[in-house]
């Protein structure tokens, strides 16, 4: 199909249009308002960078705490929401970075010994 195509278009020298995709249509078609319910959710636990490097947009809520939240507060429905790595995929795609909180080493209570020499 592809070389017939490419053999009908270099004889016309008409471009011929691709057919659009079949299967699934893609959740920001069929939930029009999800990604604004998400921007509303996620926006007052994000930060930007703090030397300002790059234009990432970091939060601290999960995909898992997204779809709960949606579900909880803009009342929409487990089957309809889409699965978590999907939220993950749709996260990433909005501008937003999934940032763990970072753990931090105890710090010690003594310090160390010194050496003295004698004299």
């Amino acid at each position: 199909m592809s070389v017939q195509k490419g053999l009908t278009e270099q004889r016309t020298g008409k471009i011929i249009v691709d057919q659009e995709r079949s299967g699934r249509p893609t959740y920001s078609r069929q939930l029009s308002q999800l990604q604004d319910d998400i921007r509303s959710l996620v926006n007052p636990t994000t930060c930007t960078h703090p030397t300002f490097d790059n234009t990432f947009r970091y939060t601290r809520m999960t995909a898992k705490a997204v779809i709960e939240a949606l579900i909880k507060e803009k009342s929409y429905k487990k089957e309809e929401l889409p699965a978590e790595s999907t939220m993950r995929r749709l996260l990433g795609k909005m501008g937003y970075r999934l940032r763990r909180v970072q753990k931090t080493s105890p710090q010690k209570k003594f310090q160390k010994r010194m050496r003295f020499s004698q004299m």
